[in-house]
């Protein structure tokens, strides 16, 4: 009987070691990190979100209750399969009050590595951030 119950859990144990090889193979890892800031400037309250959801979207994300304009510029890095190397390129919002929103996606030959994330309450940059 001992040796029954042995044979059944070296059974049980062996598939699960395959059931895990399998899945590891199968399933793609996904790299996503955030930040989150905020603070006031000139007595006014802004707040700073950024996003890395890497392999495919990067955005930021601001709001400020003042009256002065505000920026958010997104420097990353990606790996082009197509082109056979990374290449480095930056996004800004438009100028705004109140709220701006700027954010890249991927192709599906495009694989994000990093990213900057610079907060501007013009003319100054209030925060800075970078993720991978």
């Amino acid at each position: 009987m001992d040796i029954v119950i042995k044979t059944k859990y070296k059974k049980v144990i062996s598939l699960l070691i395959i059931f895990v090889i399998l899945l590891s193979h199968s399933i793609i890892p996904v790299k996503a990190s955030s930040d989150y800031y905020e603070s006031t400037y000139n007595g006014y309250l802004y707040d700073c979100r950024s996003e890395f959801n890497g392999p495919v979207e990067v955005y930021a994300e601001m709001s400020y209750q003042g009256q002065t304009r505000i920026s958010v510029e997104i420097e990353f890095q990606l790996y082009d399969d197509d082109l056979g190397y990374p290449v480095v390129l930056n996004v800004e919002s438009p100028i705004s009050r109140s709220f701006v929103y700027v954010g890249v996606l991927a192709t599906n030959t495009q694989l994000f590595e990093w990213a900057d994330y610079k907060y501007t309450i013009v003319p100054s940059v209030v925060y800075f951030v970078g993720l991978n």
